[in-house]
């Protein structure tokens, strides 16, 4: 889930994709728990396909079993099927009467496609008691929808009231930036990049997009010290090395 400790390399999510291509065949054997740690293993390989069939056998015996449906939304997710994985959010937080992770996951998935049901799903979840400790992340996931959905001024206030109640909610900081630099306002988003640096200054993404933005500014020196800076804080940040390539800065 994006949230406000995330410190995500692009403005994409990573996707799960698979390893393997072998033959795979579930082994009907297997204890509930065997099998749950195999889950766990073959997701943590990336093998998810493999994973699913494992899940699918699970629910095969308890088709209404709340924390089975839960994972398969989440292998369903990690294959970017969407549709699905929000149908099998909604059945399992259905199948427990309330299921508040399966919950968040749908607000998740509804912000970052847009969907209006979001706004609806964040206002009633921040009413839970439940989510005293997830209040950040529920309002972060309103103001990625309503910028998803054009409303920019709504979602700057939206990202405005989690950084007052949270200032180190990195993800506001990119989101907010986002919102400006994708409307060319540059000085703006710079502003805020730069805030989330002041805040927690190894913060790789934070100087990344400073360096972005001082491209767009033609400010080309300015754009190599960041991109030096984000990726000497981050090596894998792969974006950081093909800008300075482009640029010259490296070899």
């Amino acid at each position: 889930m994006i949230a406000c400790n995330d410190q995500q390399k692009t403005k994409e999510s990573a996707t799960g994709k698979d390893s393997s291509a072998s033959v795979f065949i579930v082994d009907s054997t297997l204890s509930d728990s065997v099998r749950l740690s195999l889950i766990e293993k073959l997701l943590a390989d990336n093998q998810v396909r493999e994973a699913l069939k494992h899940i699918d056998w699970l629910l095969s015996n308890e088709p209404e079993n709340p924390a089975f449906l839960f994972m398969k939304a989440d292998a369903l997710e990690r294959l970017q099927d969407t549709s699905e994985a929000i149908n099998f959010y909604l059945k399992a937080d259905q199948a427990a009467g309330l299921f508040f992770q399966a919950k968040m996951k749908l607000l998740q998935l509804y912000a970052e496609t847009g969907n209006p049901k979001a706004l609806l799903l964040s206002d009633t979840l921040y009413q839970l008691p439940q989510a005293e400790k997830n209040q950040s992340d529920i309002l972060l996931m309103k103001g990625i929808c309503l910028t998803k959905l054009g409303k920019f001024k709504e979602a700057e206030s939206v990202f405005d009231i989690v950084l007052k109640n949270d200032y180190t909610c990195l993800q506001a900081y990119l989101e907010k930036g986002w919102l400006y630099y994708d409307r060319q306002q540059y000085q703006k988003a710079l502003k805020v990049f730069e805030l989330s640096t002041i805040v927690k200054n190894d913060f790789a993404e934070g100087y990344f997009w400073m360096a972005k933005t001082h491209l767009k500014q033609k400010q080309q020196e300015e754009a190599i010290l960041n991109f030096k800076k984000s990726l000497a804080l981050d090596p894998e940040l792969t974006e950081a090395r093909e800008e300075l390539k482009s640029l010259g800065a490296i070899q």
